[in-house]
């Protein structure tokens, strides 16, 4: 029947199918390979990854030439796409002996809807690009030697949304756009260093509904211009610091405020969902600049809560209000914008309600409407700490000076500073906020503010109580420990896979690299039982402390990077054994909280049937219940990369029926390379710089080498190796290698005729000398897997039984040395969410929503570091960024 049907017919019936399944229907007869030329492919991206799918893509220039949407991403190590116009002449060199493809030939796709590049080794200019009549969307991300400019998109009359985020070779001007007037409905332009022009320029383009300007600081502006007539349609809005209104904007004046905020209140008014949901009440980290002369410098050692420098929006019920408020939670008087509502409505009583919270944090500062003068704020600290006068504060003119030198001194002595600080202790009720900003706390002070030390308890930490965390690494024992120790759950189990001896076993593992974030998140959450020892004095001394990064270039060429996060923030980047600071963890905890050898069934959870309590019972594949497992109010998903709390999560269901393995490796990616790592007792060497780590990379990308300090006579070393392509088929380092003990000497030993194979550069022989010093039982390996990206789905169950921790909630790539740190912010984070919940669900909610953002981001970022770094490539470095987080 099919023959009967012409070639029109075929080519519409076609149209209902995915452009793979039309190339292989194509094969069928020569009547359907004509008919599918005429084809139009319905939207569904073709997405081109490796040189397998750039062949296909060649083919369906001519054979399916009415593809609508298209994807470019990087191929595999050893192939590029050919140079485009003026491209950049080191990468051209450095890349000569790749094997190039020609990206010219998407130019065939006439019709093209959607063209998204991301991660594409494109190196100068491609018109081509630019040339779509009927192309609507236009994503183009991290291609930092694509060279385009904004006045290129003439091409693409029917362009209804635009995406450019970290290029740094995209120049321009806002005023550009104008030539999409009549199309352009999304605009995001993010990190993109080079654009220029105004916000305003953009103000009576009639159908633009987002617009994302974030971190792109030659773009200048006033939000307070935006007038009623001003971007008719726009409903959600980003804006750089460089804009007055934008992120991180910093006032310069205490009085610019209250008009200010007026402004913002009636853009909200005509706009309700006009700001990001979750940057409006932090407003935008708006703040009082640090060279305003309304400004007055604190030491925070003293102990007295911060000054009032910050701004937030509240909003209680349909009314709106912002207030000056400090880093430490403390609130100035609500300066409302809106009359309140009134006793007869019928909203009055959750006005109330949502009312009450807000005015809790109006302590020290009641009756102030604005940030106090330095006079009375002193005073006020004097009255609320009840001590003697303060030592005079700095002069704010002086202060960058004294700070600097301050720092400079600071560096000569960077281990011992921890233990310089003593403080003057806060209200009791201030003292977590208090913490979490300061770089030390000793562990008397500590033991006073813990939540059991005070016999206080929340009603989410009284429902919390027989928590069992599941995965007993970095993450899950972080979280027992804060849970503990911060929120006052004392009723805590740890069920950890492995035998007895394998979790005491400090050699277990490679090494975990922890900065400030991480240090100050586990200074947070640490018992204060060893009265003596400053927990970050303790981890700085197990570990070696990071002074920079070494390039080794060919021909025994290095360019070293400094590491200046000691500089920036006081703390520095420690590189310890990853089975050295899980002991750690493990000994803020009874010896009766981790079980060893448990939780390797678990494939799902049910209703408990033997009390009321809401309880769960842990449950196998086949659904009975796991015997020696107690019933849980809450599960906590720490078992890592391939976790199955997280399948159980993102597919919204209780229970895996198919293979757990299976079913938790669904919403892995796999980054096509294997790394093996270890710590060995040797020194890299005196010829090598101290406290640095060096790094080295095959010229093709397929051999990436790391070695670093990693505690005194201890060397840290990485091999990161690429798969290799075999008829066609990938091939992992480890394939064909047998299992257990005598793998791990087949894996020390194919590893070492790599390297040999490698030129003999003097650094690969050094590494080559570790990893044969090193005992094979020692050796860590595991695949570069990421959690697929975050997206929507949210870091808890909706039934609120099950929340993620660690790698659990946001596996990432290793490029920022991030995944020790981000699950001690999980934990210290979800501890502070249970500590002040009303109830267990809301808790989780909270942890949700706080952690979300800032994981999705970290994800990406790390993603396209790795990327670049593969490719002789710099990425734009986050690490201040990182660095900043606060205990919420």
């Amino acid at each position: 029947m099919a023959n009967e049907l012409s070639g029109d017919v075929i080519a519409i019936i076609f149209g209902s199918f995915p452009p793979d399944d039309i190339m292989r229907m194509r094969r069928v007869c020569r009547k359907w390979r004509e008919a599918a030329k005429k084809t139009i492919v319905p939207m569904t991206e073709f997405s081109v990854d490796s040189v397998r799918k750039y062949n296909a893509m060649a083919t369906m220039t001519t054979a399916l030439p009415n593809l609508q949407q298209l994807s470019i991403r990087g191929l595999r190590s050893g192939h590029k796409y050919s140079d485009g116009e003026d491209p950049d002449e080191k990468l051209a060199r450095y890349h000569a002996s790749l094997t190039s493809h020609d990206v010219n030939l998407i130019s065939n796709f006439r019709k093209l809807r959607v063209l998204h590049i991301e991660g594409a080794p494109l190196n100068g200019r491609f018109p081509v690009l630019f040339s779509f009549p009927l192309l609507e969307k236009l994503i183009i991300s991290d291609c930092p030697y694509l060279k385009w400019d904004l006045e290129m998109l003439q091409g693409l009359p029917s362009l209804k949304e635009l995406g450019c985020n970290r290029n740094s070779r995209l120049t321009g001007n806002l005023r550009s756009l104008r030539v999409l007037e009549h199309t352009l409905e999304k605009l995001e332009v993010n990190s993109c260093k080079q654009i220029e022009g105004n916000l305003m320029d953009l103000a009576d383009l009639p159908h633009l509904k987002e617009l994302d300007l974030d971190h792109t600081p030659a773009i200048t502006g006033d939000i307070r211009d935006i007038g009623e007539d001003d971007f008719p349609v726009l409903e959600s809005l980003g804006l750089p610091r460089s804009v007055y209104g934008g992120m991180y904007c910093e006032f310069q004046l205490i009085s610019e405020v209250p008009s200010f905020m007026q402004a913002i209140h009636l853009l909200l008014q005509r706009t309700p969902t006009l700001f990001r949901e979750i940057w409006l009440p932090g407003a935008f980290a708006w703040s009082l600049s640090g060279q305003s002369p309304d400004r007055y410098e604190y030491d925070n050692i003293y102990g007295c809560p911060y000054p009032p420098f910050s701004l937030q929006i509240v909003q209680a019920e349909s009314r709106r209000g912002w207030s000056w408020c400090s880093n430490g939670g403390d609130s100035c008087e609500i300066n409302w914008l809106d009359p309140e509502p009134s006793r007869d409505s019928s909203g009055y009583e959750d006005y109330i309600e949502e009312l009450q919270p807000i005015e809790r944090n109006i302590d020290i500062y009641k009756g102030h409407h604005q940030p106090p003068s330095e006079e009375v704020y002193n005073r006020l600290c004097e009255e609320y700490m009840g001590k003697t006068p303060l030592v005079p504060k700095t002069d704010s003119r002086q202060h960058d000076s004294a700070h600097k030198s301050k720092q400079e001194d600071n560096n000569n002595n960077n281990t011992n500073k921890y233990n310089q600080h003593h403080m003057r202790l806060p209200p009791l009720h201030l003292a977590t906020a208090f913490i979490s900003r300061t770089s030390t706390v000793p562990p008397t002070s500590r033991s006073l503010f813990s939540t059991s030390a005070l016999n206080m308890k929340s009603n989410a930490a009284t429902q919390a109580e027989g928590t069992v965390i599941v995965g007993g690494g970095i993450a899950g024992l972080a979280v027992a420990a804060a849970l503990r120790n911060v929120a006052g759950v004392s009723n805590v189990k740890v069920l950890e896979a492995s035998t007895k001896a394998s979790f005491q076993n400090t050699d277990s593992g490679a090494a975990a690299q922890l900065g400030p974030n991480g240090l100050r998140a586990l200074n947070f959450i640490s018992s204060s039982d060893n009265e003596d020892d400053d927990v970050v004095q303790k981890v700085l001394d197990m570990g070696g402390i990071l002074e920079g990064n070494v390039m080794m270039m060919p021909g025994g060429q290095t360019m070293a990077i400094p590491d200046t996060t000691q500089a920036d923030t006081g703390m520095p980047q420690v590189l310890v054994r990853w089975g050295m600071l899980r002991s750690f963890l493990a000994d803020q905890l009874p010896e009766d909280v981790v079980v060893t050898e448990a939780g390797k069934d678990i494939a799902g959870y049910k209703s408990s049937s033997d009390d009321n309590s809401q309880h769960v019972s842990m449950i196998d594949t086949s659904g009975n219940t796991i015997a020696d497992l107690s019933s849980t109010p809450l599960i906590i998903g720490a078992d890592g990369v391939r976790s199955a709390f997280r399948a159980l999560v993102r597919k919204d269901v209780t229970h895996l029926t198919t293979d757990v393995t299976d079913a938790s490796g669904e919403d892995v990616k796999y980054g096509g390379r294997i790394n093996i790592k270890a710590v060995v007792n040797k020194s890299l060497g005196k010829e090598y710089k101290s406290g640095h780590t060096h790094a080295a990379f095959a010229p093709d990308g397929s051999v990436a080498v790391f070695a670093g300090p990693a505690g005194e006579g201890s060397t840290y070393w990485a091999i990161s190796v690429a798969d290799s392509v075999t008829d066609g088929d990938a091939v992992t380092f480890t394939d064909g290698l047998p299992a257990g003990s005598d793998g791990k000497m087949a894996l020390k030993e194919k590893l070492l005729a790599k390297l040999n194979s490698l030129d003999s550069e003097a650094y690969i022989t050094t590494v080559i000398d570790l990893i044969t010093e090193t005992s094979a039982e020692n050796i860590f390996c595991q695949k570069s897997e990421e959690a697929k990206e975050l997206g929507t789905h949210p870091l808890h169950s909706a039934d609120g039984r099950v929340v993620l921790a660690g790698d659990a909630a946001h596996a990432m790539s290793a490029s920022y040395g991030q995944a020790a740190n981000f699950a001690l912010e999980d934990a210290a984070t979800l501890a502070v969410c249970i500590r002040d919940g009303n109830d267990l669900e809301g808790a989780l909610k909270d942890y949700s929503k706080k952690r979300l953002d800032r994981c999705i981001e970290m994800q990406a970022r790390s993603a396209e570091r790795a990327a670049k770094a593969m490719k002789g490539e710099q990425a734009e470095d986050v690490s201040k960024w990182i660095f900043q987080w606060e205990i919420a």
